[in-house]
């Protein structure tokens, strides 16, 4: 019996492990048109750079070394948060599902909040 749960313990912690990458700076970035369209390479990098790269109490400045430049149409200064799209599902030729990274900074350009954003039309 205890070595059947630990054999089923052990293929849950593969099959869960095989859908994660670890945080490439390049590919996060990548111009790939595939990945530019869905960004699923970002989604399946997403856990690995919230767990090991603590983005919270980092300046703007360091994220972007670790991440990349962000553009300015990822900053919403009213709100003081940098928006990052990490997944866009599509039917046909409309977008239903949308996943988002948000950091949102304080007066002194630190990140002091990380949220993970879903939206579903489903």
């Amino acid at each position: 019996m205890k070595q059947k749960i630990f054999f089923y313990i052990l293929f849950l912690l593969f099959t869960t492990s095989c859908f994660k990458k670890k945080f490439d700076k390049k590919v996060w970035n990548s111009d790939s048109i595939d990945d530019i369209i869905t960004y699923e390479n970002r989604n399946e990098m997403l856990d690995d750079l919230l767990e090991n790269y603590k983005l919270k109490g980092k300046s703007i400045l360091e994220v972007e070394n670790i991440m990349g430049k962000f553009d300015e149409h990822n900053f919403n200064d009213s709100t003081r948060t940098i928006e990052i799209q990490v997944l866009v599902k599509w039917r046909g030729i409309e977008p239903y599902k949308y996943k988002n990274l948000i950091l949102r900074y304080n007066k002194n350009k630190i990140i002091d909040s990380v949220y993970v954003t879903e939206y579903s039309a489903e």
